[in-house]
């Protein structure tokens, strides 16, 4: 095997007038040395093997390299551990991949135990409270109960009878000054009334608010076990506006002492 093209070879593997030519098959170092040749300075050794070798004789002591191998056949991709593009059926996602696509290490070991947007849990399901494996978003405890806030309103003291009346107590702001969301709406007195209901109206800069109004049935001191509950017709509450609280009708013998109260979301 020729170890550098275009020298003069002789047969007994000798240099001759500064011309190298030995044989190298058994060669293991990556330079020839002085011991390899004769009739040559060591110093003008500095000659690298792996740059004379005859590709053709290299590709054929590599091992599992076929001679003249084609680097696009199947086969020999395979055998070097690598993927032929048409193997890779989400060719375009491989080559667009985007870690912040994929699931991180805190949120599961897989994508498919990473946290899922059907994950989430509802403003009703958090109410619920018995599902332990779905998260909360801001939105859903917004939504629940948990973001529910109570306005009270006392209207008459305790020991002051109630009679019809517009406007009782004056003007009324929400705490906050912000719009709000009304969920929820109910009256209680101090001392109950006999025969007959009592019926109380809510009004947003003087427009009543509810299609069904409040109502407290004798004997009772709540609207909560009303036979007839409210209905709410205008939810939205701009910010800064004015409430005020109506008596439109009372038992015949008055009940005594009225607070109002608001259940709202911002």
């Amino acid at each position: 095997m020729s170890v550098i093209t275009n020298l003069i070879n002789t047969n007994d593997g000798s240099v001759s007038m500064g011309v190298i030519n030995t044989n190298i098959d058994n060669l293991n170092t990556d330079k020839l040395e002085a011991a390899d040749i004769t009739g040559i300075d060591e110093t003008q050794l500095d000659v690298s093997v792996n740059a004379s070798l005859d590709l053709a004789d290299s590709a054929s002591q590599a091992t599992g390299v076929e001679n003249n191998a084609d680097v696009t056949d199947v086969t020999n991709v395979t055998t070097a551990g690598a993927l032929m593009d048409s193997e890779v059926t989400n060719l375009a996602q491989v080559k667009a991949f985007d870690t912040t696509d994929y699931a991180t290490s805190a949120q599961g070991s897989t994508a498919d135990s990473a946290l899922q947007t059907t994950d989430k849990a509802t403003g009703t399901e958090l109410n619920t409270g018995t599902d332990d494996a779905k998260y909360a978003t801001a939105k859903a405890l917004d939504d629940s109960n948990y973001g529910v806030r109570t306005a009270t309103f006392v209207l008459i003291g305790a020991t002051t009878d109630l009679a019809i009346d517009t406007a009782i107590g004056g003007d009324f702001r929400i705490p906050g000054n912000r719009a709000i969301t009304i969920t929820k709406v109910g009256a209680y007195v101090d001392t109950a009334g006999t025969t007959g209901v009592t019926t109380i109206d809510i009004n947003e800069g003087g427009t009543s608010i509810l299609s069904t109004k409040i109502t407290i049935d004798t004997t009772e001191k709540t609207s909560q076990t009303a036979a007839t509950a409210p209905a709410i017709s205008d939810t939205a509450i701009a910010a800064d506006a004015i409430l005020t609280f109506d008596i439109d009708g009372i038992s015949t013998t008055a009940p005594k002492g009225l607070k109002i109260y608001i259940e709202f979301t911002y």
